[in-house]
């Protein structure tokens, strides 16, 4: 891991739209209590579209799967707010590596309330794709609602090698990533024009929801 850009090392502060500083870095096994604390900031509208139920509290097996990754299949990105005496968790985002298609992993993002529609979904996005690239990872497969018609067609707009798999409710939907590099990435022709500014506008709005299928995951879990 530590060949790569966004390893243990990696920090970097931005600036939100509204001023507020957020430290990203790549997500630590003593991160725990941040994302237990995280999840209390999510409504329960926001838990209930990640995890398909109220998910209260995450458990312990779960805490430990999702911040004690191998930084190579499982990459996981935090958003800390700095504070006098204590950090606060603003947003984590994720990709797992499918094990039966190398190339390809499911993203996930999930911004606290309070921090949603500043900038901070898109400025993840952006680096999660700069490091499933340079670990050999040719797109992201995500889910939407099958009548998400509007999303569809923006993602039909991005490539001809975009794919819709239709399954019962939900779609999965196969997105190829630009050969975003970690320098200069909200410079980057794709994330500035044309659909891939429309997916970050639909992130920073909260219009599009980036996620794992919990069902994945915990399908991981019981292996």
């Amino acid at each position: 891991m530590d060949h790569f850009y966004y390893n243990r090392d990696y920090q970097e502060t931005i600036v939100l739209s509204d001023g507020t500083s957020a430290v990203l870095r790549c997500v630590r096994p003593e991160d725990k209590d941040l994302l237990q604390e995280g999840l209390q900031h999510l409504s329960p509208d926001g838990r209930y579209r990640r995890f398909f139920s109220p998910k209260p509290v995450l458990s312990e097996r779960e805490l430990k799967f999702l911040t004690e990754v191998d930084g190579v299949n499982h990459v996981a990105i935090g958003a800390l707010r700095q504070g006098q005496e204590d950090q606060f968790g603003l947003a984590i985002a994720r990709f797992i590596r499918l094990k039966d298609k190398p190339d390809t992993a499911e993203p996930a993002i999930a911004v606290v309330d309070e921090a949603q529609g500043k900038g901070l979904g898109t400025a993840l996005f952006l680096r999660l794709m700069a490091a499933a690239r340079e670990r050999d990872i040719r797109r992201f497969r995500a889910e939407i609602l099958a009548g998400n018609e509007p999303i569809k067609h923006l993602l039909r707009d991005l490539s001809s090698e975009v794919s819709i798999e239709p399954r019962g409710r939900e779609e999965i939907i196969n997105v190829p990533i630009p050969d975003f590099t970690p320098v200069n990435l909200e410079d980057h022709p794709a994330a500035v024009s044309g659909p891939f500014r429309q997916i970050m506008e639909a992130l920073n709005s909260g219009g599009l929801l980036i996620r794992n299928t919990w069902r994945v995951l915990r399908d991981l879990l019981s292996n």
